[in-house]
């Protein structure tokens, strides 16, 4: 609930007496956000500095200093986006960092805005409370350091301009040479002992840098914008992108991302200028495409132009996005089957049965259009029941079952339907523990994703169908020897009515998806130019003891599948 009236809220602790505490103000209309700030950002180093408005923070602002600011971006009257900018609009506050933290406005133009008014970063709620005080720390010493190189400048001006006036004042003095020079001399020992001091103090605020650098979750890279050489990567852009520090230098020439809006290859994008968020592919070294946004920044090291990558991995959320939009397809359409299935059902039986009926009377001469009128509502009727198969809420009768039995009972069907292409199955069985199944939806999924590759492969090819147990799951795999699945058509796999064959309806796959969903199991797809492996994953719900042999039913049930096949 919004609070009704402005809450300013500070620490007990003072910056102004403590020079080790620094100020950070935090903006939200909403109290127990602020709430949150302030336990997540608790520590004796911070004072925080808690308001409900902009007009509130603009009052605080011209009171004391602050080394950084949080603000939400939805707040009644002002908001963040009109805030941040009469901030930076006057010179004193003008450098301040400012982070903008919401949970509404994520599309890109909101974020494009935030960054135009002079917000340095964007965070979307629910975050990651470790993320946020990561990032608080670093900006907080990034503005320390900023504060400490401005007034170590001031300072070097100042004793530019003392020595300049000694230098001027040696010309015109005549007396008491020997005192004025001793004078001198003595002062300029004590401006050489601030200037050490103020060098290790620099050396340590370099230190703290590498730090931040070093131990940031982002990949964060730094390369020389004369050769495209990789001056230095951190620890993440490592583990992330799989190479060794001996293998940089190999990437001299060579782009690590690539823009998602289009493919090209070779564009050194992360030297193109300043960028900030911009999506990118980039591909590890074992093969694996990542999905980032890319921000960079210009740095000038001893006089050398460099740049600045940050890139903050966001796979996960892509693929988890892929996912989550193929269950609302299929849940959609599955609540469309079983509410319309019913309804056309109903007409087409009665339609049947007065068929029959007229088939049977005088009308012989007719025999064979109604036989085929029949036959194509058989055909209908077979595809309404495929489509009831998507259902998300269709009951399953689950069972403990063997998933190597179930094979072994529909081996000679799949093996009839092999020799009558001139094709293969092989089995390639392992140990595994038993399942909770429902039979029948298993035999579907099974003799699906067999047909399927059956049909993508020309004569000669073989269906390998394989099963094992990895820790706490059980694989059960079907690998053809097909041309492979088009690259256009992968993000669409599992898409109802998504289909390469001129008879198919399109809901093979998606029913294969839907019977692994009611399982709890995965389904990953590898493709390429020697065929496609469709892999199902099953957990092991139940704590069964594996068998070590082959033995017993599952074993005579195989032989017996095998027999059945050799007299087909």
């Amino acid at each position: 609930m919004k609070s009704s009236m402005p809450v300013t809220k500070s620490t007990a602790r003072n910056p102004a007496t403590d020079p080790g505490i620094v100020n950070v103000l935090a903006v939200d209309d909403h109290i127990e956000n602020l709430v949150a700030i302030e336990a997540i950002l608790a520590s004796p180093r911070y004072n925080i500095c808690s308001v409900t408005s902009g007009t509130e923070a603009l009052k605080q602002i011209m009171h004391q200093d602050f080394a950084l600011i949080l603000m939400d971006v939805q707040m009644p009257g002002m908001d963040g986006f009109e805030t941040a900018w009469l901030i930076k609009s006057r010179r004193k506050s003008r450098q301040i960092p400012i982070i903008f933290i919401t949970a509404i406005n994520q599309a890109m133009e909101h974020v494009e805005r935030g960054y135009a008014v002079g917000a340095i970063d964007y965070i979307f709620k629910p975050f990651n409370p470790q993320t946020l005080r990561w990032k608080v720390e670093a900006l907080i010493d990034y503005q320390a350091y900023y504060y400490e190189v401005e007034a170590q400048s001031r300072l070097l001006q100042q004793k530019a301009q003392e020595l300049e006036a000694a230098y001027q004042q040696l010309h015109h003095v005549n007396t008491n040479l020997e005192q004025m020079v001793e004078k001198r001399t003595q002062e300029l020992l004590v401006s050489n002992r601030e200037l050490q001091r103020e060098s290790e103090e620099h050396k340590l605020t370099k230190e703290h840098f590498r730090k931040v650098f070093e131990l940031s979750p982002t990949l964060m890279s730094i390369r020389s914008l004369e050769d495209g050489s990789i001056v230095d990567v951190n620890r993440s852009w490592l583990e992330v992108m799989g190479y060794q520090r001996e293998d940089l230098a190999s990437l001299t020439d060579q782009s690590l991302y690539i823009p998602q809006a289009h493919s090209q290859e070779g564009v050194m994008l992360e030297l193109q200028g300043e960028l900030r968020n911009c999506k990118v592919k980039f591909l590890t070294k074992n093969g694996l495409v990542h999905h980032g946004l890319l921000s960079t920044e210009l740095l000038y090291t001893r006089g050398a132009q460099q740049v600045l990558a940050v890139v903050t991995d966001v796979t996960e959320m892509v693929e988890l996005q892929k996912e989550v939009n193929r269950l609302d397809r299929l849940h959609l359409v599955g609540e469309m089957a079983a509410s319309i299935g019913h309804e056309i059902r109903n007409p087409m039986t009665a339609v049947r049965g007065f068929l029959q009926l007229l088939a049977t009377e005088e009308n012989v001469g007719s025999q064979e259009y109604y036989e085929l009128m029949i036959s194509e509502l058989d055909r209908a009727n077979d595809i309404i029941s495929v489509f009831l198969d998507l259902a998300g809420n269709k009951a399953v009768k689950l069972h403990l079952n063997s998933i190597n039995e179930i094979i072994a009972t529909i081996y000679p069907l799949l093996s009839a339907e092999a020799l009558h292409g001139d094709k293969n199955i092989v089995l390639e069985l392992g140990e595994v523990a038993p399942l909770l199944l429902d039979e029948k939806e298993i035999r579907q999924l099974i003799m699906n994703l067999c047909r399927n590759g059956l049909e993508a492969m020309p004569s000669g090819g073989a269906i390998y169908i394989k099963t094992w147990q990895q820790e706490d799951e059980v694989i059960l795999t079907v690998r053809d020897q097909g041309p492979g699945i088009a690259a256009e058509l992968m993000e669409k796999i599992g898409t109802p009515f998504v289909t390469t064959k001129a008879t198919g309806t399109g809901l093979g796959l998606p029913v294969c998806f839907s019977i692994a969903h009611r399982h709890k199991a995965r389904v990953d797809i590898q493709t390429g130019k020697t065929g496609t492996s469709i892999s199902v994953i099953f957990p092991i719900d139940q704590a069964v003891p594996l068998q070590h042999s082959p033995s017993g039913s599952a074993q005579a049930s195989l032989d017996q599948s095998f027999n059945e096949a050799n007299t087909i």
